[in-house]
């Protein structure tokens, strides 16, 4: 992955240095960040396109809460989500163990230390390349369905961020806390300038022998 395409698609991250604001039941708050629309984004193609990671999205709690949480919940929805999108999109993938990988994952009762998506990006070894890939693809399919991109249930996972394989700057990313949040998204702006994401968890592995 070339440097220049890792720091073009990280300006978008610059929409969030000043912190996030997480809505609570009383009060939501918006990111002034305007992603595409649909008319920007149609006859365009991936490598064109930039993901959006806005400064903060519409986050539901207690009774407005849209997941079936058996727990206090610490993280936004993505954090526990994985879309349909990557076993089916991604070859090297098969969806018979993508299936029974999945139904082998702890109980979904439960808070999760990792989020679904990062388990999957190890346990499958996915590239970079394909999961970038298939985020843009999936980004630009609500884009053009016209989504709330500033609502939670849409926030596309941050290949730039699970990519660095640093699982506490990761958790912090998807945090409720609104401090943890601001701060991942500092660190991950410093560390692209210097750094590009893995190409794989085990090109990680090899970098990082343990």
């Amino acid at each position: 992955m070339k440097k220049a395409t890792i720091l073009g698609l990280a300006i978008a991250l610059v929409f969030g240095i000043a912190g996030c604001a997480i809505g609570t039941d009383e009060e939501f708050t918006e990111t002034q960040a305007a992603a595409p629309t649909s008319s920007e984004t149609s006859m365009t193609s991936l490598d064109d396109i930039t993901i959006y990671f806005p400064e903060s999205y519409v986050v539901y709690t207690g009774v407005d809460d849209t997941g079936d949480w058996e727990f206090t919940r610490h993280y936004r929805h993505c954090f526990y989500e994985l879309s349909y999108s990557y076993p089916h999109d991604i070859d090297s993938v098969s969806l018979e163990a993508y299936n029974e990988w999945y139904r082998s994952r702890p109980y979904e009762g439960i808070e999760r230390t990792e989020p679904l998506v990062f388990s999957f990006i190890m346990h499958f070894d996915v590239s970079f390349e394909d999961f970038e890939r298939v985020t843009i693809k999936s980004y630009m399919f609500l884009l053009e369905c016209e989504s709330n991109m500033l609502s939670e249930g849409n926030e596309p996972p941050n290949p730039y961020l699970l990519y660095t394989f640093n699982l506490e700057r990761i958790n912090d990313y998807y945090s409720l806390d609104p401090a943890r949040n601001a701060s991942a998204r500092q660190w991950l702006e410093e560390w692209l300038h210097t750094n590009e994401p893995y190409e794989s968890y085990s090109a990680f592995m090899s970098a990082n022998p343990q």
